[in-house]
């Protein structure tokens, strides 16, 4: 079903009852096109006018089964056909000489519209495409590139027909022949028609010509067994992995943020790897089980996980595998990371028994023992003491210290004064961070962008919070700059991870264009960069 409007509406007064009464007619147009033959109805519609709801009537239609085009090639020979046969032909065509389920499936509809000519009066394709009603899903009409091309009929003259190609890309999901049900097309096809004083076609005979395209592809074929990797997930394609993992010095048990890329196409479908299916790896770390959630960006998927080594000799993360099926070679492909070198420190701690030993002690050698473990020696605490290592005051020292803070406190006021205009709008930018943040963020939900400006917006605001703090350029802070330059400000963990995944989530709406709840998005970086309010950085 398409609405092709527009909407009319229409006034008219009648006086049938002897009263003015004023009728109001507005009209919705729509194509409706059939998705299987038989006796079909258009079932009642309901409308609410003025807090009421009223029904249109049923219709009932019977709709035939629509014969296949017969190909635009195939008559070039000079084969007879009917008359209606050669004034239009669709044909659904792929360069992929075999498709498999999981692959990116790429289509072209080719459509050959006989150009009408009477009176020696041909019509352009503008005029033509006014008599087509159509149903081209999946295919993509927003870039249509027509062609002018002649064919040779069947009588051996030569005919201008009107070529246009349409592409569809989609990944395969079934076996079998793909599915193009519900691509159709029809045309009022003009035999005979005028101009009229604005050169508008006005047609006086035409013929109804409806077609389904003739689809010369192959099927789609289910992926072997043989040869199939235990940690294949389904991806087929060609694909690239690459690995790196933060921080890479840490201590028994300290998190490790692993990041793995995965470049290829397609991309958007494809599972992250299975890490519990890695020895080397759940020999050394400690390996959560759950699902890895990745997040695109073009053409690369990105995967994180939190790992943990389980002992200091561990020297490296081994490398990360990724099983694929290739089209082209029609084999199970294993690509691998780059093994990532670690160093893992012990944890310095008290043992039980060095506890227990020092507690037996006498409290003299206790003491002693304790200051020799904590580096500390023996301080003196008593007044007496105290007093009697004290140096006394010279006039001297009197002296310097009564003359030399004035010096220095016009020493630094004048420096200041100097400074002052710098200074001041670095005050000025970092008071105001929080404000000017706050701000953008609400004019981002007010303006209701689109999702991907307004997750921009949002990547914006922190970004620019950071710079004012610190007086700085918003372009050094923007992505991953962000998280890097809090993780060496010694920001709070979980706060350093929450402003990561905020920006993970902009970054993947952006560009993936998948996007989540705009207050849910506003309410998590406000959070943010109050928190951020109350560090040091």
């Amino acid at each position: 079903m398409r609405y092709i409007g527009p909407e009319s509406e229409f006034r008219m007064e009648t006086d049938s009852t002897g009263r003015s009464v004023t009728v109001r007619r507005r009209a919705y147009q729509y194509t409706l096109t059939a998705r299987k033959p038989g006796r079909l109805t258009i079932p009642a519609i309901p409308v609410l006018v003025d807090g009421t709801t009223l029904k249109t009537k049923p219709r009932h239609l019977v709709v035939r089964e629509l014969s296949e085009s017969p190909s635009p090639r195939g008559n070039q020979s000079g084969d007879a056909g009917h008359e209606t046969d050669e004034l239009l032909f669709a044909e659904i065509t792929s360069d992929q000489s075999k498709l498999f389920v999981g692959q990116r499936g790429k289509f072209t509809l080719a459509i050959w519209i006989k150009r009408a000519e009477y009176n020696s009066d041909p019509l352009n394709l503008s005029d033509m495409w006014r008599f087509m009603s159509y149903s081209f899903a999946p295919f993509d009409t927003q870039n249509i590139q027509p062609r002018v091309m002649k064919r040779r009929m069947a009588d051996g003259s030569t005919k201008v027909y009107y070529v246009i190609e349409l592409s569809a890309e989609f990944i395969l999901d079934q076996p079998g022949p793909p599915s193009f049900d519900s691509v159709g097309i029809h045309i009022d096809y003009p035999l005979r028609y005028s101009r009229t004083f604005f050169n508008d076609v006005q047609v006086r005979r035409k013929v109804p010509v409806s077609v389904r395209p003739t689809v010369t592809v192959t099927d789609v074929q289910r992926l072997p067994i043989e040869g199939r990797p235990a940690n294949f997930s389904g991806a087929v394609g060609r694909y690239a992995i690459n690995t790196f993992a933060v921080p890479s010095n840490v201590r028994i048990g300290d998190p490790i943020k692993l990041v793995i890329d995965i470049s290829g196409d397609p991309i958007e479908t494809i599972l992250g790897p299975d890490l519990t299916l890695i020895t080397k790896l759940t020999d050394d770390f400690r390996v959560p089980t759950e699902t890895l959630a990745g997040s695109v960006s073009g053409k690369r998927k990105r995967f994180t996980q939190t790992i943990r080594a389980k002992r200091a000799d561990v020297t490296e993360i081994p490398p990360i595998e990724f099983a694929y099926f290739d089209p082209q070679t029609e084999q199970y492909v294993v690509t691998r990371g780059e093994p990532i070198p670690v160093l893992v420190s012990v944890v310095e701690q008290l043992d039980a028994s060095d506890l227990t030993g020092i507690a037996d002690q006498p409290p003299q050698a206790r003491n002693g023992t304790l200051q020799a473990r904590d580096g500390l020696r023996g301080n003196k605490t008593g007044q007496v003491e105290l007093l009697a290592i004290v140096r006394p005051v010279t006039m001297t020292q009197v002296l310097l210290t009564t003359a030399i803070p004035p010096v220095a406190f016009v020493c630094v006021w004048g420096f200041s004064a100097l400074t002052r205009s710098g200074r001041d709008q670095a005050v000025k930018r970092r008071r105001g961070a929080l404000r000017i943040a706050e701000r953008r963020i609400h004019d981002a939900l007010a303006n209701k962008l689109p999702p991907g400006e307004f997750h921009g917006e949002i990547a914006a605001a922190l970004a620019g919070y950071i710079a004012d703090r610190l007086n700085e350029p918003p372009a050094r802070f923007l992505g991953p700059a962000a998280v890097s330059f809090l993780q060496e400000r010694g920001v709070n963990d979980n706060l350093v991870q929450r402003c990561a995944a905020l920006l993970e989530r902009c970054e993947q709406a952006a560009y993936a264009g998948i996007g989540d709840s705009d207050t849910s998005l506003a309410d998590a970086a406000r959070q943010c960069i109050k928190q951020l309010e109350r560090e040091r950085l």
